[in-house]
């Protein structure tokens, strides 16, 4: 029985230095220790997303706010009301302006044109990298709320 119980202590011993090996020598290995990062350029967060009915709600409460990650073209020519503008692809040259109201917002429903339309969640991680928590995305965008009724303004910030 001490025997196997050896074998099985040897087995063990040898798997565990083998697969740290193996992790040392690859181009992008596990962290092992609580200091390391993960490397997270690939990872993609995922936000809670509000429905339109939620969206609805809210959108005549005041502590929060509804940003438009569209176009300024796009948003001048209709948005949800309340909505305000930061085009996404143009993130830095438009956050410095909003980000007081952003800051002091409980929390944040981001959109953008349609379910397809991928800006609203690159925003939603560039504010979350800037420190903005309770950040949630209204998938159905911009064309869900108009197909629906709902009411739009036009104009700028």
């Amino acid at each position: 029985m001490k025997e196997l119980v050896k074998d099985i202590f040897i087995i063990c011993l040898i798997s565990l230095l083998v697969s740290l090996a193996f992790n040392f020598l690859a181009p992008q290995p596990l962290p092992l220790l609580s200091g390391q990062k993960i490397i997270e350029e690939n990872m993609i967060r995922v936000f809670k997303e509000f429905t339109i009915e939620e969206v609805d709600i809210f959108s005549k409460e005041n502590d929060f706010l509804l940003i438009d990650a569209r176009s300024d073209d796009l948003y001048r020519l209709g948005h949800i009301p309340k909505a305000l503008n930061l085009y996404v692809h143009e993130f830095d040259k438009y956050y410095p302006d909003l980000e007081a109201k952003i800051k002091q917002a409980k929390f944040l429903i981001i959109y953008c044109s349609s379910e397809s339309c991928k800006d609203s969640q690159l925003l939603a991680e560039k504010l979350t990298a800037r420190g903005v928590s309770a950040v949630y995305i209204y998938k159905g965008g911009f064309k869900e709320w108009q197909e629906n009724g709902k009411p739009i303004e036009k104009g700028t910030n």
